[in-house]
């Protein structure tokens, strides 16, 4: 393994510091405020209510809380759009990334590298939302 020279350990440090102390306060937004889980950032809620795989398209469409969220992660893309094109979706599947490795840490899920993102895709067809 190779040893990262000091300044770049540090800004690499500096880097996940900062990181976290921002999903931290997205966290903190989005479950006192915004009714969300304290358990993601509003950009994952936001990504994950606004293409809901669990409900058929007509049901999300008529849903209130999933219109709420679509509106907010329009919102959310919009501000981020300098940084990535489509933030929310981006964020949603960091989070079930770093959920499938903290299962796969634990021994309780299967090795997050191999096929999640074919389940995914028969999931979203099997809902409605993808061909």
């Amino acid at each position: 393994m190779t040893r990262r020279a000091p300044l770049h350990q540090l800004g690499h440090v500096i880097y996940e510091v900062g990181f976290a102390l921002f999903s931290l306060g997205s966290q903190a937004i989005n479950a006192l405020f915004l009714g969300g889980s304290t358990h993601i950032t509003t950009s994952a809620e936001a990504g994950t209510w606004a293409h809901p795989s669990w409900m058929t398209k007509a049901e999300a469409d008529a849903s209130p809380k999933v219109a709420r969220w679509r509106r907010r992660e329009r919102i959310i893309n919009r501000l981020l759009a300098w940084w990535e094109r489509d933030h929310c979706l981006a964020a949603r599947a960091a989070a079930a990334r770093r959920a499938r490795w903290t299962l796969y840490r634990c021994g309780e899920g299967p090795d997050p590298r191999e096929g999640w993102l074919d389940h995914h895709h028969r999931d979203r067809q099997r809902a409605g939302w993808e061909k």
